[in-house]
C-alpha cells in the first residue's frame, strides 16, 4: 500500500462506519493532492485535529485513521520521522479510546 492508497482507505473506511471525513477529503484532494506527503505530514503534525479526531472515534470507534495505517506501515510510506512518531503514539492513544468506546 503507498500513500495515496491509505488515505483513499481512510476515506472510504470512514465513509463505511457513517462517518465522512470532509476535511480530510478536501485537503488530500480524495488521496490525489500532487504533494500528498506534505498534506498527510501536516495533517499528523496538528495538534488542533486531535479533538476531532478524538470526538470522532467516541462516536465510531470502527473508523481508521491516517495515523494508524502510518503506523501499522513497515517503512510510515516515506514520511518525515518526526510525522511517523507522532503517528505511532496517536495510534496507540486511538486504540486505547477504541477500546473504551466500544464498550457503550
Amino acid at each position: 500500500m503507498n500513500l495515496k492508497q491509505a488515505a483513499q482507505k481512510v476515506i472510504a473506511q470512514n465513509i463505511s462506519v457513517g462517518y465522512t471525513p470532509t476535511r480530510f477529503i478536501q485537503v488530500t484532494e480524495g488521496g490525489n493532492a500532487v504533494n500528498l506527503d506534505e498534506v498527510i505530514s501536516r495533517l499528523v503534525l496538528k495538534a488542533e485535529l486531535l479533538e476531532e479526531l478524538e470526538r470522532q472515534i467516541k462516536l465510531h470507534p470502527d473508523i481508521i485513521t491516517i495515523e494508524d495505517l502510518i503506523a501499522e506501515s513497515d517503512d510510515g510510506f516515506g514520511l518525515p520521522e518526526e510525522v511517523i512518531k507522532i503517528a505511532k503514539a496517536r495510534h496507540k492513544y486511538f486504540d486505547m479510546l477504541r477500546k473504551i468506546y466500544k464498550k457503550f
